[in-house]
């Protein structure tokens, strides 16, 4: 089967197309009559990424990213807060109910990082 050969201003021009449009590669690549592995190495060649950018999901992924980092510093924050509180527990028990009673002779103990 022959293969088939495109000009450098075809190629770039359906980039562009891809590029602009918003629509997925293998749409354009279908209107086009070429092959979808083809139009990516194109614009991988002409400098560009293998999907396009959108202008409209810029500004949502931005908003979505700060948050993220929000929420990622809490959860750090947590964290270390959640590792120091394990130092003064204890072993870990159902209830405590056992704590609150006092037996002749026996002092209450209360763990060493209370005040």
């Amino acid at each position: 089967m022959e293969q088939k050969r495109y000009d450098e201003a075809f190629k770039r021009q359906a980039v562009e197309h891809w590029l602009r449009s918003g629509k997925n590669g293998t749409q354009i690549a279908e209107e086009l009559g070429i092959s979808y592995p083809s139009l990516k190495e194109w614009n991988r060649r002409s400098g560009g990424d293998a999907t396009p950018q959108r202008a409209d999901l810029e500004v949502p992924n931005r908003a979505l990213r700060v948050e993220l980092a929000r929420v990622r510093e809490q959860r750090d924050i947590l964290k270390k807060r959640w590792a120091s509180s394990r130092k003064c527990r204890g072993p870990l028990q159902a209830h405590r109910s056992h704590e609150r009673q006092t037996f002749p002779g026996r002092a209450r103990r209360e763990p060493a990082c209370w005040p």
